[in-house]
């Protein structure tokens, strides 16, 4: 009878070492998975950060080119109109008038004989 009971008893031990063994095993597969969902949760975050971090930087590329073609063409129209500014005054220059009158025959087509003068010019159209 002792073997008996021995042989149950180591089978008992046995069985619970078993079980023990078991859940620690079950215990630690569920931690390292929790481990792996944690890493990879990480790298999608951080690859969203690089994605977010590149779209900015490009963004700011695009501003910075818009920026500087805009700068380009105010730099372009206000070279151009100190241009015409001076061709304006070498031309009244030129015809010996002063410079806020018609300078020529075409000048006063442009204008189309309109009279320069405020009170005037209310006259004309009072009596039109």
């Amino acid at each position: 009878m002792k073997m008996a009971e021995a042989m149950s008893g180591g089978m008992v031990r046995g069985a619970v070492a078993m079980a023990s063994n078991l859940s620690g095993k079950a215990i630690s597969s569920s931690f390292n998975l929790a481990r792996q969902v944690r890493a990879e949760i990480t790298k999608g975050a951080e690859g969203l950060v690089d994605w977010a971090d590149n779209s900015v930087q490009s963004a700011m590329r695009v501003a910075r080119g818009v920026i500087r073609t805009v700068d380009g063409l105010a730099g372009d129209l206000i070279d151009g109109g100190e241009q015409l500014g001076l061709r304006v005054v070498s031309l009244g220059r030129a015809a010996g008038d002063s410079p806020l009158e018609p300078s020529s025959a075409t000048g006063e087509a442009l204008v189309d004989g309109a009279i320069a003068d405020p009170k005037a010019r209310a006259v004309q159209r009072a009596e039109a």
